[in-house]
């Protein structure tokens, strides 16, 4: 028996609807977060010799950035991210206690521009467009690029001491180097769309040209952030009326 083309919409019309509402009236949210930005490259850090991570930060170097995101959701607990986020970054010899370092006496400071995109996954479904509170973890993995325009300067001017220091020193201050952040984070959601989030965002670089300076070990950065959302609510789904046969 040959299916008819009507019908034939039909069931491809309850197949899209299927895949990508999954009872999900909120379709795209927009918001914004406050960050906290440490910066660990080649300059200040701890006092041993390459990164090891929480022992490399420098409290003193932490600085501020925002960013604005955009998620797409289109499964009850999956969403896609796009995100853009300038930050304020900073690194200096005087903050560690390796000697080489502190005797080497350089300093960075600058600005980075991140463009990333990537799934989000909340442990929860978040019943958006509902008049309901809920409170979920969640976490993701994101893809992107880093642009970083910085200015690497000793503190203390020496000559001879700078000099050695030249061929280790970027030609142009503007760099780029792409970027995967890795973040956890908890989200609650107030009334039927506003979302309040905390996130913790480390980001693996590939490459050691962020900072200015390529030497020793690849650059990384991580933020502790806090940020409010809107969720822009669509009209519910009109049932599909497939026709009679």
């Amino acid at each position: 028996m040959i299916i008819s083309t009507k019908r034939w919409a039909c069931f491809i019309s309850a197949a899209l609807l299927l895949v990508t509402s999954v009872n999900i009236q909120a379709q795209n949210e927009v918001g914004a977060k406050l960050h906290m930005v440490n910066f660990m490259g080649d300059l200040g850090g701890g006092g041993g010799l390459g990164t090891v991570f929480l022992k490399d930060v420098n409290v003193q170097a932490t600085t501020m950035g925002f960013s604005f995101e955009h998620k797409r959701h289109f499964a009850k607990v999956l969403s896609w991210k796009n995100s853009i986020a300038a930050f304020s970054i900073h690194s200096n010899d005087q903050y560690t206690r390796n000697p080489f370092r502190s005797e080497r006496d350089l300093s960075m400071k600058g600005s980075l521009i991140e463009l990333t995109t990537g799934l989000e996954v909340d442990i929860f479904p978040m019943p958006y467009c509902v008049k309901q509170s809920s409170v979920t973890p969640y976490f993701g993995i994101s893809a992107g690029a880093a642009m970083s325009n910085v200015d690497v300067f000793q503190n203390v001017f020496n000559e001879e001491s700078l000099e050695l220091e030249h061929e280790y020193l970027t030609k142009r201050t503007r760099q780029v180097a792409p970027t995967f952040p890795i973040y956890l984070g908890i989200k609650a959601k107030f009334g039927p769309s506003w979302v309040f989030s905390s996130e913790l965002n480390y980001r693996q670089i590939i490459g050691d040209n962020l900072d200015g300076y390529v030497r020793q070990q690849g650059d990384t950065y991580f933020s502790v952030s806090v940020g409010i959302a809107y969720n822009i609510c669509s009209p519910a789904f009109s049932p599909i009326r497939c026709p009679r046969f």
